[in-house]
């Protein structure tokens, strides 16, 4: 208690010895030593998010061989719960999702407008598809889209004009007739999810057993059914079923691909024609090397919770916690690390490739010598600023014996 009172005589030189102490501790407290590493954190949930890369807007014409076009999307993290697709061939995109079967058939669903140019040049592929496992009965449903609309009276086979049955698929073709302008509505809760969840208010919009999706896009282009414009739809019928002639050459790759989703959905199995068909087993090898595979990247030095990216083939992807995962099929993508104020990456750019399995990338961030305390452009570092503390600390104690060495011997109190 003496020691106390007398030096409350010093108390504002005390004071500033001991605020500064405390500040400096705090400091101290909240700064990583530069260098040192933090344990990972615990990677992001499986939950996908729903950013996902463009469709090719070039639908190759070749067959079994056409190049796949990867792309990149965040899987993990995200507050979507469904799961977000991957780019294919042909514009066509994979999402892992339960199969969707009625009676353990795989549906086959389609969903546009009589009236759409898109969906009726889309149509035939779909035709001939469906044909390869099944029988179409009743009155056919020939017509034209609109007159008045982009490449006007596109041919086209009314798919929900048709009675369809097979023993390898279930069809759901639902269609607004040839002069509504307007989207069809649907009929069942799985019909409502896929539209609501991947369709874009576009049409046409396909999806063959819950897992393979056609969105955004034609199946073939209408412009190159006008010649068959106003007046052709049976001659395109006439070719697409004998497969043969110049209409039939423009949907081929498409319905062959159609027929090897078909085939995957059952296991493999479905009828001998298709089965021993090369093209479609050419595109069913495809499809199984399409798969898509987790690429992550995980970060080490830098402290917790800090937010952190990373840009893939030019998609940006952002995450406070260790692991960024993105997800692709087999096939090389590029990526950059975003920078980080005081810390540099390495390696901050490269390449990574994909094949049969998920793929690692280690990611190690270092803090640079001149790095600053948050919110000071005094350029000190972490290092300076702790010198610096201690060195007012030693000042401060310095005087403060000083003055009680000082007030001990006015009072004529010896030093202990």
């Amino acid at each position: 208690m003496a020691l106390c009172r007398r030096l409350s005589k010093y108390s504002p030189v005390v004071a500033v010895g001991l605020v500064t102490w405390f500040l400096l501790s705090g400091v101290a407290s909240v700064v990583e030593v530069p260098g040192a590493t933090h344990g990972l954190h615990s990677v992001m949930g499986d939950s996908a998010s729903a950013a996902i890369s463009d469709a090719t807007s070039a639908i190759p014409s070749k067959g079994p061989g056409a190049d796949l076009a990867p792309s990149t999307l965040e899987s993990d993290g995200g507050d979507s719960t469904s799961p977000a697709p991957i780019l294919g061939p042909l514009g066509w995109e994979t999402v892992n999702m339960t199969p969707w079967k009625v009676v353990d058939l795989p549906v086959f669903f389609f969903y546009g407008g009589a009236w759409c140019p898109y969906c009726a040049s889309s149509s035939w592929s779909m035709y001939a598809a469906l044909e390869a496992f099944g029988n179409f009965s009743g009155n056919a449903t020939l017509g034209y889209s609109s007159p008045t609309d982009i490449y006007p009276s596109t041919p086209e086979v009314v798919l929900a004009g048709w009675n369809y049955s097979s023993a390898w698929v279930s069809l759901q073709a639902v269609e607004s007739n040839f002069t509504s302008d307007t989207l069809p509505p649907t009929t069942n809760a799985n019909q409502t999810f896929y539209v609501d969840t991947y369709a874009g208010n576009s049409i046409p919009f396909v999806v063959v057993n819950g897992q393979f999706i056609h969105a955004d896009n034609a199946l073939t282009y209408p412009a190159d059914l006008q010649p068959w414009a106003g007046t052709g739809a049976q001659t395109v019928l006439s070719e697409v079923t004998g497969q043969n002639g110049s209409a039939w050459s423009l949907i081929e790759s498409q319905a062959f691909l159609m027929q090897a989703m078909l085939l995957e959905a059952n296991d493999g199995r479905g009828p001998a024609s298709v089965v021993s068909n090369p093209e479609v087993q050419g595109w069913l090898i495809q499809l199984e090397e399409s798969e898509p595979h987790k690429i992550a990247f995980t970060e080490t030095g830098l402290p917790g919770g800090t937010s952190w990216s990373v840009s893939v083939n030019g998609a940006t992807y952002t995450n406070s916690t260790s692991t960024i995962t993105v997800t692709g099929v087999a096939g090389a993508y590029t990526y950059s690390v975003g920078a980080v104020a005081g810390y540099t990456a390495t390696p901050g750019s490269g390449t990574v490739t994909v094949t049969t399995s998920d793929v690692s990338v280690p990611i190690n961030f270092t803090a640079n010598s001149s790095a600053t305390t948050p919110g000071s452009s005094s350029g000190l570092s972490y290092t300076d600023w702790a010198i610096l503390g201690v060195d007012i600390v030693l000042v401060d104690a310095v005087i403060v014996v000083a003055l009680v060495q000082r007030g001990r011997a006015r009072s004529g109190t010896s030093a202990p």
